[in-house]
């Protein structure tokens, strides 16, 4: 349930010594940046997160590189 793992998310965070608990959304914008600053294609990431439309992708993207998540948005068809 999504109850359970918010509370496996924050038992995580406070074993990790992070005093500053954050939500799970903090974990799912770390992993599609970290995707995309590894050179993950953005149609990957979108895919992964199950985003309907690219543009959505992009905007929560933007703080891995935004110079360089324009350019790839900029590019698709």
């Amino acid at each position: 349930s999504t109850r359970s793992l918010r509370y496996k998310w924050n038992a995580l965070l406070m074993k990790a010594g992070i005093a500053n608990r954050k939500g799970l959304h903090v974990g799912r914008h770390t992993f599609a940046t970290q995707m995309l600053r590894k050179g993950a294609d953005l149609r990957t990431v979108q895919a992964l997160l199950g985003h309907r439309d690219i543009s959505v992708t992009a905007r929560y993207l933007q703080p891995a590189e935004l110079e360089s998540t324009r350019n790839l948005v900029a590019a698709l068809p």
